[in-house]
């Protein structure tokens, strides 16, 4: 007999782990809708824990954009909090680039470069709509990118477990630094205030490596990471990259600036540039 979760859900299998709790598969026995259910990490049990995995539900749930996962029902299952979301078929960003991008010296860089505008078209279009909304996303990655691939492939923005409400509520640990070392910047390394500049930079730096095929500031370390993003100048992805287009490039630098103040005013700006191919 399957397992069933709430006394409605009917589990058909694993599908991955976000921020704050392990995603799997499952069938709505009330309408037979196939959907992904996010379920509360055991070893998480915290009170603030569980008020951001709350959050992050009520985050999305008040935004409808077609680049935003969409959310269903919230409950509580033998003490767990759940919530399910739309089921996405595709794969994450971080593949999608791999399976995608012309090494050096192969064709079809161009298209390939075509392709990853709309898709970050898309990602930036739907940061704007977080920010309307008085969220700042704070954890923008590859992993938290979902394509469905095709000519014209289609982007999910997910993972809202590290998003800052419109409150100036952090929902995490004083001092904790949240977001992927790769991608994190300066100011939310350096535990500061952050605002929708952070997940432009952060978007930047994820563009970089799309472009580049590699990450802005590799490191071998997380502190070497950290700390180039705090102290280093954001590289050319033309000069690591001499395919990538100077526009793009142009782009990516004015992104990850260090100065929050110097990079887009707004995720349209962004999409204004991405645009043109």
């Amino acid at each position: 007999m399957s397992e069933l979760l709430a006394n409605r859900y009917e589990l058909l299998g694993k599908l991955g782990r976000g921020v704050l709790g392990e995603v799997v598969k499952v069938r709505d026995q009330t309408n037979g809708k196939i959907v992904a259910m996010k379920i509360f990490k055991p070893q998480a049990v915290s009170t603030s824990a569980m008020q951001r995995f709350e959050r992050e539900f009520r985050s999305i749930l008040k935004m409808k954009h077609p680049s935003i996962v969409e959310v269903y029902d919230f409950g509580v299952d033998q003490g767990r909090p759940y919530f399910t979301m739309e089921l996405l078929e595709g794969t994450d960003l971080r593949k999608f680039i791999d399976d995608n991008r012309p090494a050096d010296g192969q064709p079809g860089y161009d298209d390939y470069m075509r392709r990853v505008a709309y898709v970050f078209h898309q990602i930036a279009d739907a940061l704007g709509t977080v920010h309307a909304a008085g969220l700042i996303h704070r954890d923008i990655k590859p992993e938290n990118v979902f394509v469905r691939t095709g000519r014209f492939p289609r982007a999910k923005l997910l993972d809202f477990g590290h998003a800052k409400d419109d409150e100036g509520s952090n929902l995490t640990v004083t001092g904790t630094v949240l977001g992927t070392a790769w991608y994190i910047p300066p100011e939310q390394a350096m535990g500061r205030a952050v605002g929708p500049p952070a997940d432009l930079y952060a978007l930047g730096c994820v563009l970089y490596e799309a472009v580049a095929g590699k990450p802005p500031f590799p490191g071998t370390t997380v502190m070497d990471m950290i700390l180039a993003h705090i102290q280093r100048e954001p590289p050319h992805a033309v000069q690591t990259e001499p395919r990538a287009p100077q526009v793009v490039s142009d782009l990516i630098r004015s992104m990850m600036a260090k100065d929050p103040d110097q990079r887009p005013p707004s995720a349209r700006a962004v999409m204004d540039v991405l645009a043109q191919f």
